[in-house]
């Protein structure tokens, strides 16, 4: 039996030998298998402050404008509304979602947090 500190108090740890791990053993992550989709299919834009319709021939680097950063609701005394990428500030819901989106970019299928 072997002894490790984790903060101020000793735990006793028991060494158990185990099988060295083969390269099959060991887990290797990939990335997500790519979506085979038509151009000519219409999608939906995730990108916040779009929502647009578009088919994947016609995106490009300036087709969708969006806000990147995340809608902010300020607390009831201040009741105020914006977007953590622009600074413009409203107090009226109507006019939040009036605020024009401040970024181009491609439209995205896929959500964005």
């Amino acid at each position: 039996m072997s002894w490790f500190f984790s903060g101020s108090q000793p735990k006793p740890t028991t060494a158990t030998p185990g099988p060295a791990e083969s390269p099959a053993d060991v887990l290797i992550s990939s990335a997500p298998p790519k979506k085979i989709i038509d151009i000519n299919q219409p999608q939906t834009c995730k990108n916040k402050g779009c929502g647009k319709v578009f088919k994947e021939k016609d995106n490009h680097d300036i087709a969708c404008s969006y806000h990147p950063g995340p809608a902010v609701f300020h607390d009831r005394i201040r009741e105020e509304q914006d977007w953590k990428c622009c600074d413009i500030h409203v107090k009226e819901f109507e006019e939040f979602m009036g605020i024009p989106p401040c970024t181009k970019g491609w439209h995205n299928t896929d959500p964005v947090y």
